[in-house]
């Protein structure tokens, strides 16, 4: 059976985007959020993710925006802030404290346990849950707190072309080493991930062509539907945030579902999800 979870990113990011979402839950294709927990709408999410209990709900650990919920010295720049996501990708990540690392990723996950909500997957903000001395805190803590999957955003076409110089191959390179480790974890995840080479511009005819590959088994498709925050970074200023809610809302989209025979789920639903193949 073809199964496909659909993940909206950054809720919690700001009142555009939790909009945004869950409007792309109730009259579209979304099934699964991922919520950021340090910014000043974690409140106003939380309340409107119990207003709408079957919405899945994953936590997007966040090490790259905003302030950290710890006191942290080693991940902040000079105005108290997460250090840069660039920072990051030019190797940051190596130097980071790893104890640092793990107090702020577990103070993030208790924060959203306090408020009463089930955890059911975590995935990063900028993919930073997969980096060097973040992924093992991830499996420590997903061990610790019961939290079943895991995504890794090892999609089909990086494997393929490595040799794409940039961030996409070194989200490919650290998917491979994270997946092993996890592997030995026997922590899960989706057999195939879609999202990362489209996210900037998904379109009609290129989200057909997902849903017309995906084969048997599980499937994460990550999505960013937001309304534009003239307030929020490059990437949420965006026209191509509102595309997508019109995409994910489309009766087109919803019939070819149909017409491929997949079926939509979330991570409470997989019963069935094989464990990692080495």
């Amino acid at each position: 059976m073809k199964q496909l979870i659909v993940t909206a990113d950054d809720f919690g990011y700001s009142k555009y985007t939790n909009k945004a979402i869950i409007e792309c839950f109730r009259k579209g294709i979304v099934t699964s959020t991922s919520l950021i927990v340090n910014t000043k709408y974690f409140s106003e999410s939380i309340k409107l993710l119990k207003q709408n209990k079957n919405l899945d709900i994953g936590i997007h650990v966040n090490l790259t925006e905003f302030k950290p919920l710890t006191k942290s010295k080693i991940l902040i720049d000079k105005n108290g802030n997460f250090v840069d996501k660039n920072k990051w990708f030019d190797g940051y990540y190596e130097h980071a404290n790893k104890s640092e690392i793990e107090e702020e990723l577990e103070a993030q996950i208790l924060k959203v346990i306090s408020s009463g909500l089930k955890i059911t997957h975590i995935n990063g903000h900028n993919h930073i849950h997969i980096f060097p001395n973040i992924i093992d805190a991830i499996t420590k803590l997903a061990k610790k707190y019961k939290i079943k999957y895991v995504r890794i955003p090892q999609e089909i076409s990086y494997t393929k072309y490595l040799e794409e110089i940039g961030r996409k191959s070194m989200i490919a390179k650290f998917s491979k080493i994270a997946k092993t480790k996890m592997l030995k974890s026997k922590i899960k995840t989706t057999d195939a991930f879609y999202g990362i080479l489209n996210m900037h511009d998904m379109d009609s005819n290129k989200l057909s062509r997902i849903l017309k590959s995906i084969e048997n088994d599980t499937n994460e498709l990550m999505v960013h539907p937001a309304y534009v925050d003239k307030k929020g970074d490059t990437f949420h200023q965006s026209r191509q945030r509102e595309n997508e809610i019109k995409l994910l809302t489309n009766s087109s989209i919803k019939n070819l579902i149909k017409q491929q025979n997949i079926k939509l789920i979330n991570f409470s639903q997989m019963s069935k999800i094989k464990d990692f193949r080495a």
